[in-house]
């Protein structure tokens, strides 16, 4: 497992000599559980894993509370504590000492304007370079470890989402099926839901990013259920609509044309070519009775 993360690094060292990238200052938790094997969200804490290509120097700066568990799970072995009170900054520049600083490589996306300026303040005339895209395309790159974890969230999705099904019943709340839901998420393993769980029903199962609510499911009634599974640093993304009892004829009419508008859109889709799968979904749910489709490539289910 170390030697993983290890080559993920000197990949990372060798494209910052390429670039002439003295330091990357890596803040996004998951680009840093990517390189060092530590996973943890700091909330409002300062955290960062800094790569030193020139010296071959790699050191992360932690929350002191979470100095403990970084220690014991990151393959970076050089550790910085860094209390309320610290300035991470500060830290920064006496770990590295006198060295100019002539780039540095940054996330653009996750790196706020604040934490920019502070930089800037005690490394002056630096420049920055944008770092994200490299580690985006490092990341497409799924090791063995990698997939065993994605399963496994997958895993965990489908038999919590099964499980929770089976306490469907009518005059059951959106928000109940929340909380079983994500208790089931959390019982089976998973670390938390990947993202604010959906749970729609009748008329609001038409909103793409609704809020449940204390909304009872009546006879009948079509069941949105969007959710997703954070375990071991992957998530699961999975929806679905289910029909509460036996449904009705404008029901089943509806689920004809979502099912064959998406078997059309699979039909379309070829390696290596670049196709606007939605224009032959929207033709043929015009042919199918008029209705206006709305949906994205993201996520089309049925």
């Amino acid at each position: 497992m170390n030697r993983m993360y290890e080559q993920r690094l000197k990949r990372l060292r060798d494209y910052l000599k390429r670039e002439q990238i003295d330091i990357a200052l890596i803040t996004n938790p998951t680009n840093i559980y990517y390189f060092s094997g530590f996973c943890s969200d700091p909330h409002e804490r300062f955290m960062a894993l800094v790569v030193d290509a020139e010296r071959k120097q790699t050191f992360m700066i932690v929350p002191s509370l979470d100095l403990e568990a970084a220690e014991q799970y990151s393959v970076v072995r050089d550790m910085i504590p860094c209390s309320d009170s610290d300035n991470p900054f500060i830290l920064l520049n006496a770990k590295i000492g006198s060295k100019r600083i002539g780039t540095i490589g940054l996330e653009k996306k996750t790196f706020s304007v604040h934490r920019l300026e502070r930089l800037q303040e005690l490394f002056t005339g630096m420049n920055t370079n944008d770092i994200e895209e490299f580690i985006g395309l490092e990341r497409l790159i799924k090791s063995d470890h990698d997939l065993v974890q994605i399963r496994r969230a997958i895993a965990i999705t489908e038999e919590a989402l099964e499980a929770a099904l089976r306490q469907v019943c009518v005059g059951m709340t959106e928000l109940d099926l929340t909380a079983e839901l994500e208790y089931r998420i959390r019982k089976l393993g998973g670390d938390k839901p990947a993202f604010e769980t959906i749970i729609l029903t009748g008329k609001r199962s038409c909103l793409p990013h609704g809020k449940p609510g204390p909304y009872p499911i009546m006879e009948n009634d079509f069941l949105l259920v969007d959710f997703g599974v954070y375990a071991g640093g992957f998530c699961s993304d999975i929806t679905r609509t289910f029909v509460i009892g036996e449904g009705t004829k404008k029901q089943e009419e509806i689920y004809e044309i979502v099912l064959e508008s998406n078997l059309v859109a699979i039909e379309e889709i070829k390696i290596g070519t670049l196709t606007d799968i939605s224009t032959g979904r929207e033709e043929r749910s015009s042919l199918r009775g008029g209705m206006e489709l709305i949906s994205t490539t993201g996520s089309a289910t049925v």
